[in-house]
């Protein structure tokens, strides 16, 4: 991990008063594959129709979750990966290769964003299918958290930003899509002068309900090596939204739990 991202500090400032504070940065694991489905099946992409490439990109990025992949022959037992847009969402589906469904999982697809971004966006997605803890069937169309394009100052690249709070949401079981949305999540990040070769720089995750009223507000800022916000922000982005993301969990908890699947 980026030495600055790992010590970057974060303050806390819930409108709701809710939870407690992130802590800074931490390594990101992938989790034990405990149901692995490759035990007794290969795995397989599709290509996907709207995004050429994609398939290839995402059997390469799953490497780092140790999930050995192919788009061709899997041979006779195999655990199928097809990955479509549906309601503007990139909507990822594990099946048998009799077409028995056996998960779910819904990616939200930033604007402008690459072939590399969504990849490594998929990729712990699928880990969720492979281990048996992706959306069931029936829960697809169950009430979702959207995740808008964070906003940042011009020139500035935040996709990392956007995508890595949808992953990170989506990793503690909420159903990430804009379709029966039941809150928005609203990123923006400032970044001012500071002294030396930093930059100042504050980003503030709002969580909204569907009127667009404010429930809670989320807010990190530290000085940042200025080298490190030129460019997509990459593993920076990820790791910033990682740490912010058990704040926003803890405003959606309290002021709309049926996201997370309680009442």
């Amino acid at each position: 991990m980026n030495r600055i991202a790992a010590g970057l500090l974060i303050a806390l400032a819930l409108l709701a008063g809710c939870g407690p504070v992130p802590h800074p940065f931490s390594e990101r694991k992938a989790e034990p594959l405990v149901d692995d489905r490759r035990v007794t099946s290969s795995v397989r992409l599709d290509p996907v129709a709207e995004f050429p490439g994609l398939a290839e990109a995402v059997v390469k990025d799953l490497v780092r979750y140790d999930v050995l992949a192919t788009t061709h022959d899997a041979g006779r037992r195999f655990v199928l990966i097809k990955g479509a847009i549906e309601k503007g969402n990139l909507v990822w589906r594990a099946t048998t290769p009799d077409r028995h469904e056996l998960g779910v999982v819904s990616q939200a697809i930033p604007p402008g964003a690459d072939i590399a971004t969504l990849a490594q966006g998929a990729s712990p997605l699928i880990v969720q299918l492979l281990t048996g803890s992706g959306v069931s069937p029936e829960d697809a169309n169950r009430p979702k958290v959207a995740v808008r394009p964070v906003r940042g100052p011009p020139g500035t690249d935040t996709r990392a930003l956007t995508q890595g709070m949808a992953d990170a949401l989506a990793g503690q079981g909420i159903a990430i899509g804009d379709d029966h949305a039941l809150a928005v999540i609203d990123g923006e990040m400032h970044v001012s002068a500071g002294s030396g070769a930093q930059d100042l720089v504050q980003i503030d995750w709002t969580v909204r309900d569907p009127a667009g009223k404010s429930l809670g507000t989320v807010s990190q800022g530290s000085p940042v090596d200025r080298t490190l916000l030129t460019g997509p922000l990459t593993q920076l982005g990820r790791d910033i939204a990682t740490a912010a993301a058990p704040g926003v969990v803890a405003v959606i908890r309290r002021k709309v739990p049926a996201a997370l699947g309680g009442g």
